[in-house]
């Protein structure tokens, strides 16, 4: 497997197409709650998975990438393992959760998966490129 920093945008130039969304949401918010979101895209040889949790002033997005053979299974499958743990922290304010802010490979099942993730508030940043007249900064989710 590669450890080569993972590209999304150059790696997984496709969007999952909506019918593989709901049904991507429906499972994780069966699980995780009806507060998240989730979203994907894939490439020939890598997929990312993003699930966003909580109100739009305070968003944790996770985020998992892996490549190789059922690459979009293997990120989705980590998700969900990944969404138990911060689910789980979440609500006890004395454990928060944070993953990296970098890309950070991590073992799992013969394969390297790669996570990162970000709070965010994003009305705040939406706010300010209208100040600075400049584009929003990207959401992982699509809304």
């Amino acid at each position: 497997m590669s450890t080569e920093l993972p590209d999304p945008e150059r790696e997984c130039g496709r969007l999952l197409d909506d019918r593989e969304r709901a049904v991507m949401c429906g499972l994780l918010r069966d699980c995780h709650g009806q507060a998240l979101d989730a979203d994907g895209r894939e490439g020939d040889a890598a997929a990312l998975m993003v699930a966003s949790i909580g109100p739009e002033r305070a968003a944790h997005e996770v985020l998992v990438f892996a490549r190789g053979e059922g690459a979009k299974e293997v990120a989705l499958d980590y998700l969900d393992g990944l969404l138990d743990e911060i689910v789980g922290k979440q609500h006890d304010p004395a454990h928060g959760f944070y993953l990296p802010l970098d890309w950070t490979p991590r073992d799992y099942d013969r394969h390297v998966v790669w996570v990162r993730g970000e709070v965010r508030d994003y009305l705040a940043e939406e706010e300010a490129a209208k100040l600075l007249g400049e584009p929003a900064p990207p959401r992982a989710v699509r809304r």
